[in-house]
């Protein structure tokens, strides 16, 4: 039994059929062609909006006085260089009533002042001194006191430290991870300071050569960033010896030689007492003049009429010191150009 075929199948579509179809196919095409067209649309104008909202902000901070333009400014601005300091350390010796400064060390500071001509001059200890010196220098600006109580702790143990001086030593290198400069003895007198801020501006350590085994501690020049002088205060909590010279002479010419790329060796005829015979190239005779002129004026001023003779009466010793205190008198063997 054959089953008999439906109409609807066996009829073909008009011709009104198949146009009709195909106007409604064109209408669908348009119809998504229309709204992918809105869509792009708005992610133009989204986007747009956003660039104009964040080039609103760029000016707004632009004409902020505050932040400005970050590059123009940085452009505009010079480096600010950190300030230049020189320290000196005194504590009251044990036993003393006070602390009362010589003749001497006015001289070094003064030299300080004139030749140096630092940002500031700070004295470190644990009293203020008195005397005639040191009110005059204070009268004059020359230098301010700051109090640095005594230390006797390393790496957290209560330590005794052998000499008093050691502990001004460890004390220095404190003074100077804080502050950077350079730290000197009193006995230090400075004739061409403008050269100690150039190697400093180019090395981040200046020592001085004491002698073959170590170098002296009595002039030092470091910023607060070098890898020496963090290392040198650290032998102190961890190596210290009992030996005079072992951690502020031997330690530094060691730690010298491996941060050899950042450090600066002042000559030996500067720091080192055997060096006494090469006086006769140092400028003893200017400044012995002025020493003189200075402490007449000084004489004049007070009537102490005694420390007017006592550069005169100690004439010798005075020129002795310049094997130390000219510390910028003579040249670096490695580098061979000099300080004078």
């Amino acid at each position: 039994m054959r089953w008999p075929k439906l109409g609807v199948l066996q009829s073909r579509p008009s011709a009104l059929t198949i146009i009709v179809s195909a106007v409604l196919l064109n209408l669908c095409v348009l119809l998504v062609l229309f709204q992918m067209r809105q869509s792009f649309q708005t992610t133009v104008d989204l986007r747009a909006r956003i660039f104009a909202k964040v080039c609103d902000n760029l000016a707004a901070v632009e004409e902020d006085p505050v932040v400005g333009n970050t590059k123009e400014k940085a452009l505009a601005q010079p480096e600010v260089k950190e300030p230049f300091y020189c320290h000196y350390v005194r504590f009251r010796p044990d036993g003393a009533a006070n602390i009362t400064l010589r003749f001497i060390d006015y001289l070094s500071v003064m030299s300080a002042v004139q030749r140096l001509k630092p940002d500031g001059i700070f004295l470190h200890g644990d009293e203020e001194p008195v005397g005639h010196y040191w009110e005059d220098m204070k009268r004059r600006g020359w230098i301010k006191f700051l109090i640095r109580a005594k230390v006797f702790e390393l790496q957290g143990r209560t330590t005794e430290f052998a000499s008093k001086f050691h502990m001004a030593d460890m004390i220095k290198l404190d003074i100077l991870i804080e502050y950077g400069g350079v730290a000197v003895d009193f006995d230090v007198y400075f004739v061409r300071g403008e050269r100690i801020k150039t190697i400093l501006s180019e090395y981040a350590a200046l020592t001085c050569y004491g002698d073959h085994i170590g170098y002296n501690i009595g002039f030092i020049g470091f910023r607060k960033d070098s890898r020496l002088l963090h290392a040198w205060r650290r032998s102190y909590d961890v190596i210290y010896v009992e030996d005079w010279n072992f951690n502020s002479g031997d330690v530094q010419k060691y730690l010298s030689e491996i941060f050899s790329e950042e450090t600066y060796v002042v000559d030996r005829s500067v720091c080192a007492l055997s060096s006494f015979s090469s006086l006769q190239r140092l400028p003893n005779v200017e400044d012995l003049a002025m020493a003189k002129l200075e402490a007449r004026r000084l004489t004049q001023q007070t009537g102490q009429t005694h420390e007017a003779t006592m550069l005169g009466q100690h004439g010798n010793r005075f020129d002795a010191y310049r094997g130390k205190t000219n510390m910028v008198a003579t040249s670096k063997a490695d580098h061979g150009d000099h300080l004078l």
